[in-house]
């Protein structure tokens, strides 16, 4: 849109702003789950929603900032045994 319009309308904006961001947990895990393809033998197109509640509820999701459309944070994966854990910085715009 901005680089479309010189001055995009207020209305208009907020309007973007309202079909932006997810209000439910169904449209949450709906658009996390966009473009997952599940491994052969694998139907639960829940996955990565799953997999992205699990880390926030063992405490592995922190940091997270949102500005604007722009959320950010830091996931740490646990290390198998003898390796040491992994620190994610991760952004979404």
């Amino acid at each position: 849109v901005e680089e479309r319009f010189s001055r995009v309308p207020e209305p208009v904006q907020k309007r973007i702003v309202f079909w932006s961001f997810p209000r439910s947990e169904r449209e949450i895990c709906m658009y996390s789950s966009l473009g997952y393809q599940p491994p052969e033998g694998e139907h639960d197109a829940r996955v990565p929603f799953t997999r992205g509640l699990h880390l926030l509820q063992s405490g592995a999701v922190d940091r997270v900032l949102q500005v604007g459309f722009h959320l950010s944070g830091s996931v740490r994966e646990p290390g198998a045994p003898g390796e040491p854990e992994r620190l994610y910085h991760v952004s979404i715009s």
